[in-house]
């Protein structure tokens, strides 16, 4: 299996921009959190570009991939529990079961998750209200709880809608190693 390709650079420099992105929020580095959170949604969308024109797609970058994006959307409602210090739990809490069933349904077909337009569209919405999210906690006049977890339950119906996708639509796209 050939791992080492520019796509899984650039895969394993999301993962490095989770870390950075929760060690900015726990030391209150305001600054540089909205910066990371965007650099790291642009990993995102490089790393399959790169993939599919350099013909560098495997397994281990198929695997990978889904589990940054989680990482960094799980550091995103962690930030936004820490500002509001665990006010929106049950928020967060629908969030997390959209996509832990997501996760079940595509795992019974022995599948990491594929690739599906509608997973492509809920990226682009987390990525997009969590920008607004960082806007609203450090940028102007702090949100009201009920303010953030409204974004929160936008990202989770994004979820669903992907679930409802992966389930009634399931893609079956299967990368080949290089």
């Amino acid at each position: 299996m050939k791992w080492k390709t520019w796509a899984n650079l650039v895969t394993a420099l999301g993962f490095m921009g989770v870390g950075v992105y929760v060690w900015a929020y726990l030391n209150w580095k305001t600054a540089i959190i909205l910066p990371i959170l965007i650099l790291t949604a642009l990993t995102d969308g490089l790393d399959g570009y790169l993939a599919r024109k350099l013909d560098q797609r495997t397994k281990l970058g198929w695997i990978l991939d889904p589990i940054r994006d989680k990482a960094i959307m799980l550091a995103v409602l962690g930030n936004m529990a820490f500002v509001y210090e665990g006010v929106m739990t049950r928020s967060i809490g629908v969030l997390l079961v959209f996509e832990a069933v997501t996760f079940v349904v595509n795992a019974r077909r022995g599948l990491p998750q594929p690739i599906h337009a509608l997973g492509k569209l809920k990226g682009f919405a987390h990525y997009f209200i969590a920008s607004i999210a960082i806007l609203m906690m450090y940028h102007g006049s702090p949100p009201m709880p009920w303010e953030m977890e409204r974004l929160t339950l936008a990202m989770a119906g994004f979820s669903f809608l992907a679930l409802i996708g992966y389930v009634f639509f399931p893609a079956k796209e299967i990368p080949h190693e290089t």
